[in-house]
């Protein structure tokens, strides 16, 4: 087996590439990844170089690590901002430092791609030998593996790695047949709610469409960049990618977006992305450039549960954060992350924070828990 450290997907065949693509996670898809290098949202503007890890047994891609060599922690969702400034402060570089994920992109999945035919156990070994091999020619201080599946965890834990956790409020389709369905198993103050908030929407005038396949031309990547680019002005945020890159997924990935958009007065206002793949749905992106109440749960929330429960998906991802959520039909749930420090002291520093963390989360998903939004369970006829 080689192991080769791939920088560029251009380098990789996507024919070679499909086999390993996830079942159920659109962002390690080649056209996701490709479109990111391709639109200039990787590199020295954000940070992010791509070191791809690829297995080959005669020249065929068996497996595949997706990573990249960051110099700075942003588009990470998982903030190391203070381990960096303990660095830096002693005058150690943290930068810079070897990181699996997807640029920009909080969502659980494999980075690590295996091919079934083969031993997947000894291409994670070749893989991990490779990682540690880069990190001593790269001066790099830490390994860190960000948003990982829950099955992961034992190995890369008995690689050495600190297991690190992180909360995120995720829905569950628990066979619904209809969105009244969903909200008979509310609590009937927050199904109340919910049913007051989508009517808002109506009252006000807004109209709402869901565009998929061959809806998704031009004018719509460049009318969703504009929303994009009015939610980071709102929220100072950096606008890591840019409108090519937009382009390019919805020209590339037209079988996997969802886009909602609302309208009024003939004219779009709002719109949320959201990329479908196998039974998942991941919310990504939203803007508005007008102001209508309860529009963004409506686009973001509401809309999706009801293309979920409409396509029989099991999950969906809203992204980070929100403890809102959980009023709204979302569950608290735990995310994933492991790293690995390569300087002693550092290490048993980080590892004790990691464990003060934890000891904080678990109270806080113990109180989210008592939050819960959802009635204790009754067998009931479903009123769709």
């Amino acid at each position: 087996m080689e192991i080769r450290i791939v920088k560029s997907m251009s380098k990789i065949e996507r024919d070679d590439w499909k086999p390993l693509e996830s079942r159920n996670f659109p962002f390690t898809d080649y056209d996701f990844l490709a479109s990111l290098e391709r639109s200039g949202s990787l590199g020295e503007r954000t940070g992010w170089f791509p070191h791809f890890f690829a297995a080959y047994v005669d020249h065929r891609l068996i497996g595949a690590l997706i990573a990249y060599l960051k110099t700075n922690s942003y588009g990470e969702y998982i903030f190391d901002w203070e381990w960096a400034n303990g660095f830096h402060h002693h005058q150690i570089p943290y930068y810079p430092k070897l990181t699996s994920s997807i640029p920009f992109t909080p969502a659980t999945g494999t980075k690590l791609l295996l091919h079934s035919d083969y031993d997947q156990k000894e291409i994670r070994e070749e893989v991990d030998k490779a990682l540690l091999s880069l990190v001593k020619s790269s001066s790099c201080s830490s390994i860190h593996h960000l948003f990982i599946p829950q099955d992961e965890l034992q190995a890369w834990q008995g690689s050495g790695y600190h297991l690190r956790y992180s909360q995120q409020y995720h829905w569950h389709n628990h066979a619904y047949q209809c969105f009244d369905d969903f909200l008979a198993k509310l609590k009937g103050k927050r199904a109340k709610e919910v049913r007051r908030e989508r009517r808002q929407i109506a009252e006000q005038g807004v109209a709402i469409e869901l565009l998929t396949g061959d809806s998704l031309d031009q004018m719509a990547s460049d009318r969703f960049y504009q929303f994009y680019l009015a939610t980071l002005d709102k929220k100072h945020g950096l606008d890591y990618l840019t409108q090519e890159f937009f382009r390019l997924v919805f020209q590339s990935m037209q079988d996997r977006i969802v886009l909602c958009v609302a309208s009024y007065e003939g004219d779009w206002v709002a719109a949320s992305l959201s990329f479908q793949k196998g039974d998942h749905l991941y919310g990504r992106y939203w803007g508005s450039t007008a102001s209508f109440r309860s529009l963004h749960f409506e686009l973001c929330y509401y809309q999706m549960i009801d293309y979920a429960i409409a396509k029989g998906l099991k999950l969906f991802e809203a992204g980070a954060q929100g403890r809102h959520k959980i009023q709204r039909g979302f569950v608290p749930s735990w995310t994933y992350s492991a790293h690995k420090i390569f300087h002693p002291a550092f290490d048993r520093a980080i590892a004790e924070y990691i464990r003060e963390e934890k000891r904080i989360l678990d109270q806080a998903m113990e109180e989210d828990q008592n939050r819960s939004p959802y009635r204790p369970f009754i067998s009931e006829k479903s009123p769709c």
